[in-house]
């Protein structure tokens, strides 16, 4: 919470004042980060085609946590070290991921063999391990962008018809070739 307080110019104190317990902080600083996701994606506007809207969601994802890294980076530790390595999957972030899932799916991109609602939580266990990766400094921001879009990108390959395969496939081995050895 010190690192926290200091990267927004208060007391550790005001900190709580303003927004409660450390799951409230929490909370705020997630929302935060939505808005200022929505914010980044409403700017460039997400793709038409509806995988690599997915896609877009997952990079605009990272870069904001990368660009908020004073913030992010000591929530992301905290939440590890607090909650003995599990988190609490953030809802906002799996139901924008399971709208544009769905998307995808009635757009004949993506087939319906799967619940939408399950791929994006496992999408964003992905995305998480990711930001866990680079917040220990196991991962460059680079490589943390790899690792989440390649997260993503399996979970897709699970529902993908004939004609999504292979882009699906060739993203993931462009990731592999980026993401070298695996990550313990």
């Amino acid at each position: 919470m010190r690192k926290v307080a200091d990267a927004a110019d208060v007391s550790v104190p005001t900190l709580y004042n303003l927004f409660g317990s450390k799951d409230e902080i929490r909370a705020a600083l997630v929302g935060g980060f939505f808005d200022e996701l929505d914010r980044s994606l409403g700017e460039g506007g997400p793709p038409d085609e509806p995988i690599q809207r997915v896609l877009a969601f997952v990079t605009a994802g990272v870069d904001t946590v990368v660009a908020r890294s004073a913030t992010t980076r000591p929530a992301l530790l905290a939440q590890e070290h607090g909650g003995g390595g599990e988190h609490r999957t953030t809802p906002m972030a799996v139901e924008r991921q399971r709208a544009a899932i769905q998307a995808a799916m009635d757009a004949g991109h993506l087939r319906a063999d799967l619940r939408s609602d399950l791929l994006a939580a496992q999408a964003y266990d992905g995305f998480h391990r990711a930001a866990i990766l680079w917040a220990r400094g196991t991962l460059d921001a680079s490589g943390f962008r790899s690792q989440a879009r390649y997260a993503v990108c399996v979970c897709l390959l699970a529902v993908a018809t004939d004609a999504s395969r292979p882009d699906l496939l060739r993203a993931c081995r462009d990731l592999e070739r980026e993401l070298g050895p695996a990550t313990p």
